[in-house]
């Protein structure tokens, strides 16, 4: 038996994992790695069946190319040689825009050499037209706090003394973090948490309120106006960094508590609780992460609210409040210079691509236009596709629309684990290594968790004829004879180049610090000697960008339309999806038996209240429908969820939420849809 310590890619998050090999090289056991800084040893029941993940037998073996209703098994070369035939053709034929590349979470989590180099090729291809699920789920908050403080932040709940978890469910999606908060709260941290949902935290709370999907930028202004008017701000901050606040103490005073509690249902005397404690209890953080918030037509102003809480009652960049960190250095990896076309969306959501000139998550294009983008050809056409790690037809908004524009496309390529709704649509497909397949320098840490830590995540098996996602585009740019950019023999090679300027490399992070390693720093007011990184050299409360771009300077509440929720219409009840549960990520892993056991089918969460008014019993199928279809899910009826409001989770193929979601843009800043707050209705199955 050999133990190899490696970080977990399953989700993301980078957990540390002692991974136990047999002498026939297969793997035996997955464990936490104790020492590690983040889980300290924890695991959840996905990395813990890791094994009968990569060993299942309904994986991709290898490359398969559509013949007729089915597919055949071809070579590697076969695949490559008739990706690069068919991308050249396009590309002759339409220019280089037709080539729309797609990426979903397992990419992006597999840190910033893998996203850079998926960017490369696409430069020397000449397309802009790179797409990811940044453009539902996080980018928002990257805006928001870029335009307020220059710079993303992260919460730092384990140093904290009040904790403020906002419309996140840690117990299903971070288990570490809610043990930690947990933990401290038996040391006297004080807990809140606001939700819809009576998560496991929120029954522990010392507070816990519910506010109306939809509603969260009223609260927090609601927030900002005690604090303000019973001048509990950091006064000393506010004077020399906070540019604009006057005119957010004149904004605010429309969201006085009372007028809050109308909007978003939370009692005025627990708004004031809140905020008087949010803001004498010091240090203090609002811990929320993605996919909480962003999804709804207020994200990235949600973001700013969020930024100016933490810094005015004196909780930015310091222990237990919000915390930026060094970056880890990389050499330059794009050909900027090769591309004659800007990503979808940059006229519309220009800040989506970037804010004051710096590019946002390599500049991807608003994948919310795509589809729209392939059926009509506009603003150019969009013929062929090669979409890595994401079930786009299953996990994008408006699977009806997402599955007509793939259908319709020359030429798609899909790379997967496992087949899935997207990969029986392709023309080709591709068997991707897992993250114990592929080696990887997991420098997410910072970014996910404010940790200056970097990890490598080890091939450690090799599963069938299974490439890395880095393999695949390498020997794609030989094929395509962009060779000159890309000089490097394999994956490997590559990672150690972007690296170079860090002094990290695969074989040091495997060899010498094979349980990873602390890089760089935590930045503690560092404002005060350099400033903010914006324009003012100041925290921007009173955005002069976002005004010239005709949006809102100060955070302003707008109720959401349409409307929903009491209003007696055809969709009276709000529906919020996106929720994780534990078993699973995303649409990930439903195959494994042991984890399928856990949580067998979908199960849409409804209030007692709820449920009678509607004649909906526990356990029954129920039919769960808006105003762009209907599915036939089973009913969960429980107390932990507000009344008039159905929770209900994604990436069930057999019981698909996204046929009732839209992609339709909302959020004017970002073009996020909406994903919080769904006007939506429910009736007995007969």
């Amino acid at each position: 038996m050999e133990t190899i310590k490696t970080a977990c890619g399953i989700c993301g998050l980078g957990c540390g994992l002692n991974v136990i090999v047999g002498p026939d090289g297969r793997i035996e056991k997955v464990e936490g790695m104790t020492e590690h800084p983040l889980n300290k040893g924890m695991i959840c029941a996905r990395a813990r069946n890791a094994a009968s993940m990569i060993y299942h037998p309904d994986r991709i073996k290898s490359p398969l190319r559509k013949e007729g209703n089915g597919f055949k098994r071809i070579s590697w070369d076969e695949a490559l040689d008739t990706v690069a035939a068919n991308l050249s053709k396009v590309k002759e034929k339409y220019g280089p825009t037709a080539l729309a590349v797609c990426f979903g979470q397992p990419i992006l989590t597999q840190g910033s050499a893998t996203i850079t180099f998926v960017r490369r090729f696409c430069d020397a291809y000449g397309t802009p037209s790179v797409f990811s699920v940044d453009s539902m789920c996080w980018r928002a908050f990257i805006i928001g706090d870029i335009l307020t403080l220059g710079k993303y932040g992260l919460p730092d709940p384990k140093n904290a003394r009040c904790i403020l978890v906002w419309g996140t469910n840690p117990s299903d999606s971070q288990p570490f973090l809610a043990r930690d908060i947990l933990q401290l709260k038996q040391k006297g941290t004080r807990l809140i948490v606001i939700d819809p949902r009576r998560t496991a935290l929120a029954k522990k709370a010392d507070i816990y309120v519910a506010p109306r999907p939809g509603t969260d930028l009223a609260l927090m202004l609601g927030l900002l106006n005690v604090i303000i008017s019973e001048g509990l701000y950091d006064k000393d901050f506010v004077v020399k960094w906070a540019l604009g606040f006057d005119k957010l103490t004149e904004h605010i005073k429309a969201y006085a508590p009372e007028k809050v509690e109308e909007l978003t249902g939370v009692p005025a005397q627990q708004i004031r609780q809140i905020a008087r404690d949010f803001a004498t209890i010091k240090p203090a953080c609002i811990a929320t992460y993605s996919n909480t918030l962003e999804e709804q037509g207020s994200g990235v102003q949600l973001s700013r609210a969020r930024c100016i809480l933490q810094a005015i009652t004196g909780n930015f960049e310091v222990p237990g409040g919000f915390i930026t960190t060094s970056s880890i250095r990389h050499k330059p990896v794009r050909l900027e210079n090769l591309l004659k076309h800007k990503p979808l969306g940059v006229d519309k959501y220009p800040l989506f691509y970037g804010v004051w000139g710096k590019l946002i998550g390599e500049g991807e294009g608003q994948s919310m236009l795509l589809p729209d983008a392939i059926l009509h050809g506009k603003p150019y056409p969009v013929r062929a596709a090669i979409v890595s790690g994401s079930n786009l037809a299953l996990t994008w908004p408006n699977s009806r629309k997402v599955t007509e524009a793939l259908q319709s496309l020359d030429f798609l390529v899909a790379m997967d684990l496992f087949p899935t709704r997207t990969t029986e649509m392709a023309h080709i497909v591709l068997p991707a290594a897992s993250c114990f397949e592929r080696n990887v320098i997991f420098d997410f840490y910072r970014m996910l968790h404010g940790l200056p830590f970097v990890m490598l995540q080890k091939k450690i098996v090799t599963y069938e004829e299974s490439r890395s996602d880095m393999t695949f585009y390498l020997e794609l740019a030989k094929r395509m004879g962009y060779g000159e950019y890309f000089p490097w023999q394999t994956a490997d090679e590559a990672i150690d180049y972007i690296f170079e300027p860090s002094g990290l490399s695969i074989e040091k992070l495997s060899k010498q610090d094979p349980g990873g390693v602390t890089y760089g720093t935590v930045k503690l007011r560092e404002y005060e000697t350099r400033g903010f990184p914006t324009p003012s050299g100041k925290m921007e409360v009173y955005s002069k960008t976002l005004e010239e771009l005709g949006h809102d300077p100060l955070p302003t509440y707008r109720e959401p339309q349409p409307a929903a929720g009491g209003n007696g219409g055809s969709y009276p009840l709000i529906m919020v999806t996106g929720s994780r549960k534990l078993p699973f990520c995303h649409s990930q892993l439903r195959q494994v038996a042991r984890l399928r056991k856990i949580l067998p089918e979908h199960a849409v969460e409804i209030h007692p209240e709820t449920a009678s008014k509607y004649n909906i019993e526990n356990g029954k199928s129920a039919i769960l429908e808006t105003k762009n279809g209907r599915i036939t899910v089973k009913a969960l009826v429980t107390e932990d969820i507000l009344p008039g409001v159905l929770s209900a989770t994604h990436g069930w193929a057999d019981a698909n939420i996204n046929l009732l979601t839209d992609n339709a843009p909302v959020d004017p800043i970002s073009g996020f849809p909406r994903l919080k707050g769904v006007p939506c209705r429910i009736a007995r199955a007969n």
